[in-house]
């Protein structure tokens, strides 16, 4: 237990006590758990049994890390030319071609965490009508301005999602991002969607 405490104190000395929060379960909002990583305050959920970081940046905090995120040499950057935008891996052609399978792209496709909008392009080009979601400031100007995409930093629970709106709703690594998932995402069987993917 005493090197748990050493890496948590390390932890506050890096990030500054006043940065950080200490949470419940954000699934069932149980205040019980047990440590379950040795590293950071990983623990496991005593009421659902999800495993969670407990101890985290807190909110004001995240966003301002998010402004960072797609800075210098990050993958999340937005690419420097039409070259570098055509072949980045974000536009998740596996990805897409999977979600083919499943729906025709005729339809407005809304993905959650869209960054500088390389899947949305992607998507866009297959037919679909898109819209995205994102936090990261400049990212969210690269979609608009160099793609002329609909790009926000709206909530998704400001979406209208009314029968007949949305054909399909993408996360591709954002659901791990969300603070509090289950206070953040609809219930999905509300939304109007054919095809909701959440991806992880």
């Amino acid at each position: 237990m005493a090197h748990i405490t050493i890496i948590m104190k390390n932890i506050e000395e890096i990030l500054g006590t006043e940065n950080l929060e200490r949470i419940d379960c954000p699934f069932c909002s149980s205040a019980g758990a047990e440590r379950c990583r040795t590293i950071a305050d990983i623990v496991k959920c005593g009421g659902c049994g999800i495993i969670y970081l407990r101890s985290r940046l807190n909110q004001s905090s995240q966003f301002d890390l998010y402004q960072k995120y797609a800075e210098g040499k990050s993958h999340m950057s937005p690419p420097s030319g039409k070259e570098k935008m055509a072949s980045s891996p974000l536009r998740r052609d596996g990805f897409l071609y999977e979600l083919l399978e499943f729906v025709q792209p005729n339809g407005k496709l809304l993905d959650v965490g869209c960054g500088w909008g390389a899947f949305l392009d992607n998507a866009r080009g297959r037919g679909f009508e898109v819209m995205g979601l994102e936090v990261t400031r400049n990212t969210i100007d690269f979609a608009k301005n160099n793609l002329g995409l609909d790009v926000s930093d709206n909530a998704i629970t400001d979406i209208d999602c009314r029968p007949g709106t949305l054909q399909a709703i993408t996360m591709i690594h954002s659901l791990e991002h969300l603070p509090a998932p289950s206070r953040r995402l609809p219930n999905p069987t509300n939304f109007s969607a054919r095809a909701a993917c959440y991806a992880g």
